[in-house]
């Protein structure tokens, strides 16, 4: 009997207490993809596309340095994944995937985690888990030391609820690292209406400003800048204080850059 890509997924850290009802709905549906000996499943510097689940062969995972050698820094057995980060984001992928053997892989798309977002945001958070995982330890790191100490979440289109879903993030965080999600509310009355304010800032009131996200970073590990979806100074101010920022939408959003990413 065939096996079941669907199924297969279900028992993954990834999606792992997904109904499969909600899986075997989405457009595009996961979706199986074979890839022969010695071809290339992901590219190092390309924008990633998928979450991989490696069912049979094997994967081998390698980073190119600077002066263009190539080092081994990992093996993908049949049952592990790979590119769950490019669920989340739109960085360009650290490392490139080349199959030691034929292999047979289940693919789960952007397209697939964003209407999952939609229909189950407690759903979605699965996927942030197997992320988390990444941010603490990166690919070759160790320690559990975060990768990153701020993200900024850029909401695309007005649809989704992302406040719901950054406060869903933050509880996930927390279980690993001190994290507090953030707005321009929180920052105070005074500097809030500064950063809504038109026209340039001063250099004072600037300083007084990342003054406060200093403040704020250094009493947690990680911090969520909660960005407008529209090219404000607020969106800014986030957006260069991130080390690595998340574009949320909801199904039906256009999929491309977002006025404030534009």
């Amino acid at each position: 009997m065939p096996q079941d890509a669907v199924e297969l997924l279900a028992k993954t850290d990834l999606l792992a207490g997904v109904p499969e009802d909600r899986l075997r709905g989405l457009d595009p549906a996961p979706e199986w993809l074979s890839v022969k000996a010695g071809e290339t499943l992901i590219e190092q510097g390309q924008r990633g596309e998928a979450f991989y689940l490696l069912v049979h062969g094997r994967l081998r995972v390698f980073v190119t340095n600077p002066d263009g050698t190539a080092k081994r820094v990992g093996e993908v057995l049949p049952g592990e994944g790979v590119g769950e980060m490019a669920l989340l984001t739109d960085e360009t992928t650290s490392a490139t995937v080349r199959a030691m053997h034929d292999c047979d892989l289940i693919r789960f798309s952007r397209e697939s985690y964003k209407q999952l977002m939609e229909t189950s945001p407690e759903a979605a958070l699965q996927v942030t888990r197997t992320v988390i995982k990444r941010l603490r330890s990166g690919l070759g790191g160790g320690g559990g030391k975060l990768l990153y100490g701020a993200i900024a979440i850029l909401p695309i289109g007005d649809h989704a609820d992302i406040a719901t879903f950054v406060e869903m993030l933050r509880v996930q965080l927390s279980a690993f690292a001190a994290t507090r999600a953030v707005t321009v509310d929180d920052l105070g009355a005074q500097r809030a209406t500064q950063i809504r304010g038109q026209g340039t800032m001063s250099a004072d009131t600037r300083r007084d400003i990342h003054g406060a996200f200093t403040a704020i970073e250094d009493e947690n590990d990680l911090t969520i800048y909660l960005a407008d979806p529209t090219p404000t100074a607020w969106t800014a101010l986030c957006l260069n204080q991130a080390d690595l920022v998340l574009s949320v939408g909801a199904v039906g959003d256009a999929p491309n850059l977002s006025e404030a990413e534009a």
